[in-house]
């Protein structure tokens, strides 16, 4: 999937909080949560559960086999 597309459907799953509904000041019109969630890809990345390339993000075989 896109990221594009993954942040609005992990959005629809999780009530957000008004922190993560809010933006960095130091980055205005990027809102918390979707750098919050792009944060927590490192993980499953370097775990091998995720790749991500040119803007897609992928769950490998071993990403299936831990979910």
């Amino acid at each position: 999937m896109h990221a594009r597309d993954v942040l609005p459907a992990v959005e629809t799953r999780l009530p957000l909080t008004e922190y993560e509904k809010g933006e960095y000041p130091s980055t205005p019109g990027a809102r918390r949560f979707d750098k919050i969630v792009r944060f927590c890809t490192i993980g499953p990345v370097k775990a091998g559960w995720m790749a991500k390339s040119k803007g897609t993000w992928t769950l490998t075989d071993e990403g299936w086999a831990a979910w």
